[in-house]
């Protein structure tokens, strides 16, 4: 079980948060149905612990079958995390989980999840099953980047363009992984008026990246943004920038960069440029010249 274990965006320090579920194996220990969570009205009305159960759940789904230890019976069996990595932040209003040795990273101090294991079998063993999760799992996280919406042809064009520079540089990381957008439920132009967050919940999206591309009076665009943490339903940033048309790769860079400390708590890299030594001519005659070009190979 040592992998799978996940904690998603919108979970808060969760040292305190303890989920109880009762499941039911089947001889050959594998869950009978779905996990039922004891806590139902809190499941309901705290985003916080809904994310923690939401992540329970998965990782017992995933970790099965189980193994009957001999003379043990699974009770109350906890589920223990401490000092593990994972690909989330704390809350909206405290910092982002800090990316060490190209990890998300970041310390739960001691998570315990006891389970209610009702084995199937007959005369079941009495055992603890207990799971110490130490070693960094950087699973690149689901991300939606939608089209920037815009009214018109060019703007709509720019729009799109924006998004999928973005969305290279995110998968270019190797922390992300964005979502092919013909999956997508809700169309980015509704996306403006506010995510449907259980639509892409379906789609298993974790963050959500939405934004506008409008022309001023003076010509200049207005490119705006929004970051989205689908599990707790809110708002992480929000940004805008003005910029001439001809700019419009720039601000993309820009862009991935506020998205990238946000969600890891690093600086970006993406916004960034490489001076290089560019040759041409014969072999035997090459002229040298100094170059320059965006990070991600565009603009040399």
């Amino acid at each position: 079980m040592a992998y799978c274990w996940r904690f998603d965006p919108g979970a808060r320090n969760a040292d305190e948060l303890v989920v109880v579920m009762d499941i039911e194996l089947t001889r050959e220990g594998y869950i009978i149905g779905e996990p039922d969570f004891a806590d139902e009205g809190r499941l309901r009305n705290d985003r916080f612990y809904r994310a923690a159960a939401e992540n329970a759940r998965r990782a017992v789904l995933e970790c099965e079958p189980y193994t009957e230890l001999p003379q043990g019976q699974y009770d109350d069996s906890p589920v223990t995390c401490h000092r593990r990595t994972f690909a989330a932040r704390f809350s909206s209003d405290r910092p982002a989980a800090r990316f060490i040795a190209g990890l998300f990273a970041a310390t739960l101090g001691f998570l315990a999840i006891a389970l209610v294991l009702l084995a199937a079998a007959a005369q079941p063993a009495r055992a603890q099953l207990t799971v110490d999760i130490v070693k960094g799992f950087a699973e690149p996280l689901p991300i939606a980047i939608t089209d920037f919406n815009a009214s018109e042809g060019e703007q709509a064009r720019i729009g799109a363009d924006i998004a999928q520079v973005i969305s290279d540089n995110l998968a270019r990381s190797g922390l992300f992984k964005p979502i092919d957008q013909r999956a997508f439920i809700q169309d980015a132009a509704s996306v403006q008026n506010g995510p449907r967050f259980a639509d892409w919940r379906l789609i298993n999206a974790k963050a959500l990246v939405s934004g506008g591309v409008e022309t001023n009076p003076d010509g200049r665009l207005r490119v705006s943004f929004r970051l989205w943490d689908v599990l707790a339903e809110q708002q992480m940033t929000g940004l805008a920038y003005v910029t001439t048309p001809a700019n419009w790769r720039r601000i993309a860079h820009i862009i991935s960069d506020a998205i990238y400390k946000r969600l890891t708590g690093e600086d970006g890299y993406f916004d960034t440029r490489i001076v290089y030594i560019a040759e041409s001519g014969p072999q035997d005659r090459r002229d040298k010249r100094l170059a320059i070009m965006d990070q991600d190979g565009a603009n040399h």
